[in-house]
Protein backbone atom coordinates (compact mmCIF):
# COMPACT_ATOMS: atom_id res chain seq x y z
CA UNK A 1 0.00 0.00 0.00
CA UNK A 2 1.42 3.49 -0.76
CA UNK A 3 1.61 6.80 0.89
CA UNK A 4 -1.40 7.64 -1.29
CA UNK A 5 -3.37 5.42 -0.08
CA UNK A 6 -2.99 5.71 4.10
CA UNK A 7 -5.04 7.64 5.53
CA UNK A 8 -3.55 9.06 8.74
CA UNK A 9 -5.16 10.89 11.92
CA UNK A 10 -4.32 11.65 15.15
CA UNK A 11 -6.31 12.57 18.03
CA UNK A 12 -5.90 13.67 21.14
CA UNK A 13 -8.18 12.97 23.41
CA UNK A 14 -9.46 15.39 26.21
CA UNK A 15 -12.31 15.04 28.98
CA UNK A 16 -13.58 12.31 26.70
CA UNK A 17 -14.32 14.11 23.91
CA UNK A 18 -12.01 13.89 20.99
CA UNK A 19 -10.53 16.86 20.20
CA UNK A 20 -8.88 17.45 16.25
CA UNK A 21 -5.08 17.88 17.66
CA UNK A 22 -1.93 17.92 14.70
CA UNK A 23 -3.84 16.63 12.37
CA UNK A 24 -2.27 15.20 9.25
CA UNK A 25 -4.44 13.79 6.55
CA UNK A 26 -3.28 12.21 2.77
CA UNK A 27 -5.55 9.54 0.82
CA UNK A 28 -8.77 10.12 -0.70
CA UNK A 29 -9.70 13.78 -1.04
CA UNK A 30 -13.35 13.25 -0.38
CA UNK A 31 -12.74 11.92 3.10
CA UNK A 32 -10.33 15.23 3.73
CA UNK A 33 -13.15 16.88 2.36
CA UNK A 34 -15.50 15.67 4.94
CA UNK A 35 -13.34 16.22 7.72
CA UNK A 36 -11.77 19.66 6.79
CA UNK A 37 -15.99 20.17 6.48
CA UNK A 38 -16.54 19.12 9.86
CA UNK A 39 -13.71 20.57 11.59
CA UNK A 40 -14.55 24.07 9.96
CA UNK A 41 -18.14 23.67 11.66
CA UNK A 42 -17.57 22.40 14.83
CA UNK A 43 -14.65 24.99 15.57
CA UNK A 44 -15.93 28.15 13.55
CA UNK A 45 -12.56 27.69 11.61
CA UNK A 46 -11.15 29.78 9.02
CA UNK A 47 -9.88 28.39 6.00
CA UNK A 48 -6.28 29.29 6.88
CA UNK A 49 -6.68 28.15 10.80
CA UNK A 50 -7.92 24.62 9.08
CA UNK A 51 -5.28 24.43 6.79
CA UNK A 52 -2.52 25.16 9.33
CA UNK A 53 -4.28 22.32 11.87
CA UNK A 54 -4.62 19.63 8.98
CA UNK A 55 -1.10 20.55 7.68
CA UNK A 56 -1.92 20.99 4.15
CA UNK A 57 -2.54 24.61 1.94
CA UNK A 58 -5.43 26.93 1.83
CA UNK A 59 -5.66 26.58 -1.91
CA UNK A 60 -6.48 22.68 -0.98
CA UNK A 61 -8.69 23.60 1.72
CA UNK A 62 -10.96 26.36 -0.67
CA UNK A 63 -10.81 23.37 -3.10
CA UNK A 64 -11.91 20.33 -0.94
CA UNK A 65 -14.67 22.38 0.45
CA UNK A 66 -15.73 23.85 -2.77
CA UNK A 67 -15.47 21.95 -5.16
CA UNK A 68 -14.90 18.62 -4.00
CA UNK A 69 -17.32 18.71 -1.26
CA UNK A 70 -20.38 20.01 -3.14
CA UNK A 71 -19.88 17.95 -5.75
CA UNK A 72 -21.09 14.67 -3.73
CA UNK A 73 -22.59 16.35 -0.36
CA UNK A 74 -24.33 19.90 -0.73
CA UNK A 75 -25.56 19.99 2.27
CA UNK A 76 -22.34 19.79 4.49
CA UNK A 77 -21.04 22.31 1.51
CA UNK A 78 -23.23 24.76 2.68
CA UNK A 79 -23.12 24.70 6.48
CA UNK A 80 -19.30 25.15 5.61
CA UNK A 81 -20.02 28.64 3.20
CA UNK A 82 -22.29 29.76 5.79
CA UNK A 83 -19.36 29.29 8.80
CA UNK A 84 -17.37 30.98 6.38
CA UNK A 85 -19.10 34.17 5.83
CA UNK A 86 -19.60 34.76 8.98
Amino acid sequence: MSHRHVFYIFIIFQFNKPEVGALAVKGIPEDRAVLLAEYIIENKATVRSAAKQFGVSKSTVHKDITARLSSFNRLLANEVKNILEL
